[in-house]
């Protein structure tokens, strides 16, 4: 009855992975190459989040809300360049 519902695991990994490494591409590049306030990159990765949750859906966008929210506090506990 339920099995039909399961996301099939592997797709599931690989949208996790696609969406973890633009986070990673994200902030690598508002660190490294473009100079942004906190506020840019919070709306960087709410963009993200959306994008995650309108293309593949709620899962994969509650794993990447965490991820940016982990992120954006990591990168402003050590004062964010910008």
């Amino acid at each position: 009855m339920g099995a039909a519902n399961l996301p099939d695991p592997q797709g599931l990994a690989l949208r996790v992975g696609l969406a973890l490494g633009a986070l990673a591409g994200a902030t690598a590049l508002f660190h490294f190459v473009v100079p942004a306030n906190p506020t840019t990159v919070a709306l960087s990765y709410l963009l993200l989040v959306l994008l995650a949750a309108t293309e593949w859906g709620l899962l994969e966008a509650t794993l990447l809300a965490a991820a940016a929210s982990l992120a954006y506090v990591a990168a402003r506990s050590h004062r964010w360049p910008g």
